[in-house]
């Protein structure tokens, strides 16, 4: 897949936390909002057809993680850098935050 980085899409007026809050956080809104990490760039296909699939079905209830989740994960890290996991390392976490307070505490 190939992505158009020069291709600008207004975010402004969205509900975006990057965009529309930066008036709230810094008292103006004409500076770069770098201080969220939030992409400025359409997800790949696959993704939103993978998410257009999921909503065919009428419950978007709490789902537990396929096989494939951390198969994908562990092939990819294999191709990638050479690692060699288990699946058995892998856990779930909602945000980078919250996984590395949970990972300190631990």
């Amino acid at each position: 897949m190939k992505n158009n980085f020069n291709k600008f899409i207004e975010r402004k007026g969205t509900g975006s936390v990057k965009y529309d809050r930066t008036g709230f956080v810094f008292g103006k809104d004409d500076v770069l909002p770098m201080w969220v990490a939030d992409m400025d760039f359409p997800a790949a296909n696959f993704i939103i057809e993978d998410i257009k699939k999921r909503l065919e079905h009428p419950i978007l209830g709490y789902t537990m993680r396929s096989k494939s989740f951390g198969t994908s994960f562990i092939n990819w890290a294999k191709r990638r850098y050479n690692w060699t996991i288990k699946n058995i390392w892998l856990d779930f976490s909602p945000g980078v935050v919250t996984g590395l307070a949970v990972s300190i505490l631990a």
